[in-house]
């Protein structure tokens, strides 16, 4: 793609760098990305397989995880035979350098694509499939296109690597907030304006 990019700047007259130089920015990523490839040094030939699909809440796999996330807060519930067997909950300190301030719900959807990939990094290493339920649409699309700008490119990127690299596989399915009752609670465990949860 930034072979292609460059090419067809060139052919427009494009100027993306001096005479005599080559245009670098558009590869500086996929370079990152495949010199952390090379340092990890894998067993196996990496193989890019698109094994993400979207599907609605299908209980016939084992395992699933219901996140959600505010801003505040993060939590995911591990499902496995609908049975909830593990917990992760995290409470946003900062995240200065990105600039996005803590209980800002202008964020909500880098908030929600940021603990989904969190979810991923606790849980794919230990299961061979699991379905991701969440009640953003917009962090699920983007789990499925792996794409973005900006901070919703970063994430994906990290999420990205690690699912080529480790084989993840993995779903999608958006669960509807009103269902999302128990993971929605746990996010605003750090909402000043919420009372404390019970003991």
């Amino acid at each position: 793609g930034a072979l292609a990019g460059s090419l067809n700047a060139a052919h427009n007259k494009g100027r993306e760098a001096p005479p005599g130089h080559v245009a670098i920015r558009r590869y500086r990523h996929c370079a990152r990305w495949l010199v952390a490839l090379l340092l990890d040094r894998p067993e196996v030939p990496l193989t890019l397989v698109s094994e993400v699909t979207a599907r609605r809440k299908d209980y016939s796999i084992a395992s699933r995880v219901e996140f959600d996330a505010s801003p505040w807060g993060v939590s995911g519930i591990l499902y496995e035979n609908n049975e909830a067997t593990e917990y992760l909950v995290l409470v946003w300190d900062r995240i200065a350098h990105l600039n996005i301030p803590v209980g800002d719900s202008a964020f909500q959807t880098f908030w929600e694509y940021l603990t989904l990939g969190l979810c991923m990094m606790r849980w794919c290493p230990l299961y061979a499939d699991l379905l991701f339920c969440g009640d953003n649409t917009g962090s699920l699309n983007l789990a499925l296109s792996m794409k973005g700008s900006g901070i919703y490119g970063a994430i994906s990127r990290e999420i990205a690597w690690r699912a080529a690299r480790y084989r993840w596989s993995y779903a999608v399915a958006h669960l509807p907030s009103e269902s999302n009752v128990t993971a929605d609670r746990m996010s605003r465990i750090a909402d000043p304006s919420l009372p404390p949860l019970a003991e």
